[in-house]
Protein backbone atom coordinates (compact mmCIF):
# COMPACT_ATOMS: atom_id res chain seq x y z
CA UNK A 1 0.00 0.00 0.00
CA UNK A 2 0.70 3.82 -0.54
CA UNK A 3 0.56 6.51 1.57
CA UNK A 4 -1.45 8.09 -1.20
CA UNK A 5 -3.63 5.40 -0.86
CA UNK A 6 -3.80 4.98 2.98
CA UNK A 7 -4.74 8.93 2.82
CA UNK A 8 -7.34 8.14 0.11
CA UNK A 9 -9.34 5.91 2.71
CA UNK A 10 -8.79 8.30 5.21
CA UNK A 11 -10.48 11.14 3.19
CA UNK A 12 -12.82 9.08 2.05
CA UNK A 13 -13.72 7.27 4.91
CA UNK A 14 -13.79 10.69 7.14
CA UNK A 15 -16.07 12.16 4.27
CA UNK A 16 -18.10 8.97 4.55
CA UNK A 17 -18.38 9.53 8.67
CA UNK A 18 -19.39 13.45 7.93
CA UNK A 19 -22.37 12.71 5.82
CA UNK A 20 -23.46 10.07 8.38
CA UNK A 21 -23.26 12.06 11.10
CA UNK A 22 -24.92 15.24 9.99
CA UNK A 23 -27.74 12.82 8.52
CA UNK A 24 -28.12 11.41 12.52
CA UNK A 25 -27.97 14.85 13.64
CA UNK A 26 -31.07 15.92 11.51
CA UNK A 27 -32.87 11.87 12.32
CA UNK A 28 -31.81 13.48 16.32
CA UNK A 29 -34.03 16.52 15.83
CA UNK A 30 -36.72 14.17 13.96
CA UNK A 31 -36.92 11.48 16.75
CA UNK A 32 -36.61 14.66 19.40
CA UNK A 33 -39.86 16.16 17.72
CA UNK A 34 -41.43 13.34 18.05
CA UNK A 35 -41.80 13.24 21.70
CA UNK A 36 -42.29 16.90 22.14
CA UNK A 37 -45.40 17.77 23.88
CA UNK A 38 -48.10 20.30 23.75
CA UNK A 39 -48.81 23.43 26.16
CA UNK A 40 -51.28 25.93 25.01
CA UNK A 41 -49.54 27.30 21.94
CA UNK A 42 -45.90 26.16 23.20
CA UNK A 43 -44.37 23.12 22.41
CA UNK A 44 -41.98 21.15 24.96
CA UNK A 45 -39.54 19.16 24.87
CA UNK A 46 -39.22 16.11 27.20
CA UNK A 47 -36.40 17.47 29.82
CA UNK A 48 -34.38 14.52 29.56
CA UNK A 49 -34.04 15.23 25.83
CA UNK A 50 -32.83 18.68 26.27
CA UNK A 51 -28.78 17.45 26.48
CA UNK A 52 -29.26 15.51 23.20
CA UNK A 53 -31.03 18.57 21.43
CA UNK A 54 -27.94 20.85 22.50
CA UNK A 55 -25.82 18.23 21.63
CA UNK A 56 -27.18 17.44 18.07
CA UNK A 57 -26.82 21.69 17.23
CA UNK A 58 -23.46 21.70 18.49
CA UNK A 59 -22.63 18.44 16.34
CA UNK A 60 -23.98 20.76 13.25
CA UNK A 61 -22.30 23.27 13.96
CA UNK A 62 -18.97 21.36 14.23
CA UNK A 63 -19.97 20.25 11.13
CA UNK A 64 -19.95 23.65 9.55
CA UNK A 65 -16.72 24.74 11.28
CA UNK A 66 -15.12 21.59 10.35
CA UNK A 67 -15.30 22.03 6.73
CA UNK A 68 -15.18 26.38 6.89
CA UNK A 69 -11.86 25.91 8.85
CA UNK A 70 -10.48 23.36 6.53
CA UNK A 71 -10.98 25.91 3.32
CA UNK A 72 -9.94 28.94 5.14
CA UNK A 73 -6.60 27.13 6.23
CA UNK A 74 -6.06 25.40 2.94
CA UNK A 75 -7.20 28.94 1.24
CA UNK A 76 -4.35 31.08 3.27
CA UNK A 77 -2.24 28.58 2.37
CA UNK A 78 -2.72 28.86 -0.97
CA UNK A 79 -3.13 32.35 -1.39
CA UNK A 80 0.81 33.09 0.78
CA UNK A 81 2.02 30.44 -1.96
CA UNK A 82 0.95 32.43 -5.12
CA UNK A 83 2.12 35.20 -3.14
CA UNK A 84 5.36 33.95 -3.05
CA UNK A 85 5.55 32.83 -6.80
CA UNK A 86 5.19 28.97 -6.60
CA UNK A 87 4.19 27.88 -9.96
CA UNK A 88 0.63 26.22 -10.64
CA UNK A 89 2.56 22.58 -11.20
CA UNK A 90 5.22 23.22 -8.85
CA UNK A 91 5.76 20.49 -5.97
CA UNK A 92 6.01 21.60 -1.91
CA UNK A 93 5.02 20.36 1.40
CA UNK A 94 2.36 21.78 3.05
CA UNK A 95 2.64 22.15 6.81
CA UNK A 96 1.59 19.12 9.19
CA UNK A 97 -0.48 21.27 11.44
CA UNK A 98 -2.60 22.81 8.48
CA UNK A 99 -5.22 20.35 9.23
CA UNK A 100 -5.61 20.02 12.92
CA UNK A 101 -8.15 22.50 13.14
CA UNK A 102 -10.49 20.58 10.95
CA UNK A 103 -9.38 17.22 12.72
CA UNK A 104 -10.12 18.70 15.87
CA UNK A 105 -13.88 19.86 14.87
CA UNK A 106 -14.35 16.38 13.08
CA UNK A 107 -13.93 14.63 15.77
CA UNK A 108 -15.38 16.41 18.17
CA UNK A 109 -18.34 16.71 15.62
CA UNK A 110 -18.37 12.79 15.96
CA UNK A 111 -18.32 12.67 19.56
CA UNK A 112 -21.29 15.25 19.66
CA UNK A 113 -23.04 12.86 17.82
CA UNK A 114 -22.60 10.19 19.81
CA UNK A 115 -23.19 12.09 23.25
CA UNK A 116 -26.25 12.52 22.32
CA UNK A 117 -27.31 9.59 20.71
CA UNK A 118 -26.63 7.86 24.23
CA UNK A 119 -29.24 10.44 25.72
CA UNK A 120 -31.65 9.45 23.18
CA UNK A 121 -30.74 5.95 24.10
CA UNK A 122 -31.52 6.35 27.52
CA UNK A 123 -34.33 8.17 26.96
CA UNK A 124 -36.10 5.34 24.78
CA UNK A 125 -34.96 2.56 27.36
CA UNK A 126 -36.50 4.34 30.38
CA UNK A 127 -39.82 4.91 28.40
CA UNK A 128 -40.13 1.81 27.32
CA UNK A 129 -39.51 0.45 30.93
CA UNK A 130 -41.87 3.03 32.12
CA UNK A 131 -44.97 1.31 30.04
Amino acid sequence: MKLSQARDNYTYFSGRASEIARQLAFAGIALIWIFKSQVGEDYRVPRALLPAAALIVLALILDFAHYGIASLCWGIFSRVKEREGVKEDAEFLAPRQINWPSILFFWTKLIAIIVAYIYILHFLIVRIHAS
